[in-house]
């Protein structure tokens, strides 16, 4: 070894560490070489320098990699997915604590959303979200991507115009707080508990499902409970209620490109379906017999149709026929007086915040008049006698008086409102609303109110979609 000037060595030091780090930065190999170079120089002078020299060249690759492995997420899949989706496309990346990369600014509402399923997305490799901002749609596609042992979501972003029905349809996401009422999981009634027993077991089930049961009978918390059951689940439940639609809507509903009718693993369901017009009704069934629909998402009808069976609409024969479907039957409250007690006890609990009083139950008087009587608003109606009594009550415990003040009170109010109604406007139009009044007395059996009105069912339907 030849004596050189230590001035001359850290300069040696100095410079092999510039080198290294243009080597890496310009990704040329010359500085590589020149850097090894001072390598030896510094190995010649003194040993020790040489290994604070090569720790400090570590450091430096160390750091490199984890930014060129940053750099890496933000360009994994992105070539390829932009030429898989170039129409309305956005693409993000997510690791399992935070985003790494997005292709253009997103709205900070759709980033928290992915952001919360980025751990569901992981555990079963996709995912698809649904979100309406302002007069824009997003659907959002996750998927799972393994690099160099770390675990990605990679998300797409298209976006459409959305449909011009936000009360008709409505949009809600695996992640959003999905209020599933536990007042169905406290039913003692046999064929509710069967009923609920049953639904773990359609995790799989395929073909749509068909819900029936008297207004206001708990059919939409059944839904729910099916979509947070089932194996669709990733994809959003979306809520379309046909009773809503009028032809211009429900001609976008089927043509528009941003339908529910054309996504994929999602469950689609379907509220009060026979209220939709004969014509319309056909057309739905139409499309489901001549397209997967209902093999690729998961397809859910209720219809406020009665206690047995049997008794079916023109809607429901159709799609027993060609479908097939699981039909689910629910009872009507006056059918579950065992489960009447619970269900004041939960009630009771749910408004004692909200009302502000401090009521600690029912009087077992109290819930013999509960049980006795017919319920026909269902659990509609239950609710509002529920809160009623407590608003009447001054005392811990709510008494037979008080119970029974309060359904006269609801039942007034009720025959005020039908009292109230004045015949106005054409004549098809009061013959049409009278035939509406007439389906709700009736559960909307179309049978049973044809048979009322002295009609056919073929007649009934026509004035109906007058």
């Amino acid at each position: 070894f030849y004596p050189i000037p230590e001035s001359v060595a850290i300069l040696f030091f100095v410079t092999g560490i510039y080198l290294y780090y243009l080597s890496i930065v310009n990704k040329n190999i010359w500085y590589g070489l020149l850097s090894g170079l001072m390598a030896l120089l510094i190995l010649s002078v003194h040993f020790s320098s040489f290994i604070y020299y090569m720790i400090l060249l570590s450091v430096i690759m160390v750091v490199e990699i984890f930014n060129e492995k940053k750099f890496l997420y933000e360009e994994i899949g992105f070539h390829e997915l932009i030429e898989q989706n170039l129409h309305h496309t956005q693409i993000a990346v997510f690791n399992s604590n935070c985003l790494l990369s997005v292709s253009t600014e997103l709205p900070r509402e759709l980033i928290t959303l992915m952001q919360a399923n980025v751990a569901t997305t992981l555990l079963n490799k996709f995912s698809y979200l649904v979100r309406n901002l302002d007069s824009t749609q997003y659907s959002i596609h996750g998927k799972k991507a393994d690099y160099h042992g770390e675990q990605l979501v990679i998300y797409t972003i298209k976006t459409h115009i959305s449909m011009d029905t936000p009360i008709m349809i409505k949009y809600v996401n695996a992640s959003d707080e999905l209020a599933v009422s536990q007042r169905l999981f406290y039913s003692l009634n046999a064929s509710m508990q069967k009923m609920l027993y049953g639904i773990q077991s359609f995790k799989y089930y395929t073909r749509p499902i068909l819900i029936k049961g008297p207004l206001y009978s708990g059919k939409s918390e059944i839904a729910k409970y099916i979509y947070t059951s089932n194996k669709k689940q990733n994809g959003p439940l979306i809520i379309i209620n046909c009773k809503r639609f009028q032809a211009k809507e429900w001609d976008q509903f089927l043509n528009k490109d941003s339908s529910p009718l054309y996504n994929s693993e999602a469950t689609l369901f379907f509220q009060n379906v026979t209220q939709l017009t004969t014509d319309c009704q056909e057309q739905l069934l139409y499309y489901l017999d001549n397209s997967n629909a209902w093999k690729r998402n998961q397809i859910i009808f209720s219809t406020d149709n009665m206690e047995k069976e049997e008794n079916t609409t023109y809607f429901e024969e159709e799609l027993l026929r060609d479908f097939r479907p699981l039909v689910l039957l629910i009872p009507s409250l006056r059918e579950r007086k065992e489960d009447i007690p619970n269900l004041a006890t939960l009630y009771l609990n749910d408004f004692i915040t909200e009302l502000a009083k401090p009521v600690v139950s029912f009087t077992p008087e109290a819930i013999h008049v509960l049980e006795e009587y017919s319920w026909p608003g269902n659990l509609i109606q239950f609710q509002n006698v529920i809160r009623k009594a407590m608003l009447i009550s001054s005392d811990l415990y709510i008494n037979m008086q008080d119970t029974q003040e309060a359904l006269n009170e609801y039942e007034t109010e009720h025959l005020r409102a039908d009292a109230g109604y004045t015949i106005q406007g054409s004549l098809s139009d009061i013959t049409k609303d009278i035939i509406q009044r007439v389906l709700k007395e009736e559960n909307y059996n179309q049978s049973k109110a044809a048979a009322r009105l002295k009609i056919s069912r073929g007649t009934l339907r026509r004035h109906l979609e007058i």
